[in-house]
């Protein structure tokens, strides 16, 4: 028998290449992984055909023990080739890497609870903060002097951003928290809904919401109602000169469909298209656009949760696109889109209106 310098250093053989009979190969495996691979050996010898592999345990002295995996096959009769994969210490990176992910999961989930015991519990000091500022003003506000008066309506404003801010992280677990996807969904209702329930804003805005005819997917249909709600409503809100215009589309990619949701407002600046999914990240002041800046951290988390992912691109002329995708494991055809097919939202406001 001979074998090349790797596996005779990996056997203790030497660091050449070793030739020499059976017995002083398999010495330093087991005694019944040397049985075995004999009888493998012989068998594809015999034959001079087919295969085998087995493990084995090499030992290199008292405290030296490795794994090895043994593959080889018949040549032809009498002649077999194999070779030897050290496994020991692959499979101590797999275990090793196995226990990160354990505790990274356990270290997620603590955040999470924690986000959502904090997110709860905080919210009546907060409330009882802000209704105590708001009685003291009641009662002694015309005592104070128009600087008092000022301080707290500061502290008032505080409190009730504070309150907001809880609201949306609170929402934000929520989603963490939530069921997996149960089962398949009409995103043309699903998009219906979210339009209707904007219906104010839109209205507010004079803003054109359309969409084009939706596929079926798989997933939770609250959470991706508020999904579209929050893109939605971003693409109101974000407005420009010019009243807003919305539309929502999809198409279909490599077992997924991919959503788009383009408007015609202020826009982003490709360098912050990553921040802006980031928690309680925001592009403007406060006083100039509401909200807290948590509704696409709970738009990524949604899409994440169902197998996807989101992203954003300027739009070629003015506004920005939003495109998020979501797994089609089935590809039924007979949820395939037809582009042709454009349907009304269910609110709209025209400009002439």
């Amino acid at each position: 028998m001979a074998c090349d310098a790797a596996l005779a250093r990996l056997l203790g053989l030497g660091q050449a290449p070793w030739r020499g009979v059976s017995r002083e190969l398999l010495a330093p495996l087991a005694p019944a992984d040397a049985e075995s691979l004999c009888a493998a050996v012989r068998a594809a010898a015999e034959g001079g055909r087919g295969g085998f592999e087995c493990d084995a345990i090499v030992r290199r002295g008292e405290a030296d023990e490795q794994l090895v995996m043994l593959r080889g096959a018949g040549i032809r009769p009498g002649l077999v080739a194999g070779i030897a994969v050290e496994m020991s210490s692959r499979r101590q990176s797999v275990a090793a890497l196995e226990r990160t992910a354990a505790a990274l999961r356990q270290s997620n989930e603590a955040l999470e609870q924690f986000a959502y015991v904090a997110s709860h519990d905080l919210q009546e000091p907060l409330r009882m903060v802000a209704s105590y500022v708001q009685l003291l003003d009641r009662r002694y506000g015309d005592k104070l002097d128009e600087p008092a008066r000022e301080f707290i309506t500061f502290a008032v404003d505080g409190a009730k951003r504070m309150q907001r801010m809880i609201a949306d992280l609170l929402a934000y677990s929520r989603v963490i928290r939530g069921p997996a996807p149960t089962g398949w969904v009409d995103m043309n209702a699903v998009a219906d809904e979210a339009a209707l329930n904007l219906e104010g804003s839109i209205i507010r805005h004079v803003a054109r919401v359309t969409r084009d005819h939706l596929p079926m997917v798989f997933g939770d249909a609250p959470q991706l109602q508020q999904l579209l709600m929050n893109l939605l409503g971003n693409a109101i809100k974000f407005q420009g000169d010019d009243p807003p215009k919305v539309h929502l589309s999809a198409s279909r990619g490599h077992e997924e469909w991919i959503f788009c949701v383009r408007d015609n407002g202020i826009g982003i600046a490709p360098e912050h298209a990553t921040k802006i999914f980031a928690v309680f990240q925001r592009l403007h002041g406060t006083g100039e656009y509401e909200g807290t800046g948590i509704g696409l951290a709970i738009c990524q988390r949604i899409v994440e949760r169902h197998g996807g992912r989101i992203w954003m691109e300027p739009a070629a002329d003015q506004g920005s696109c939003f495109h998020f995708s979501l797994p089609d494991p089935v590809q039924d055809r007979t949820h395939e889109l037809h582009h042709d097919d454009k349907h009304p939202p269910r609110a709209e406001a025209d400009p002439a209106d």
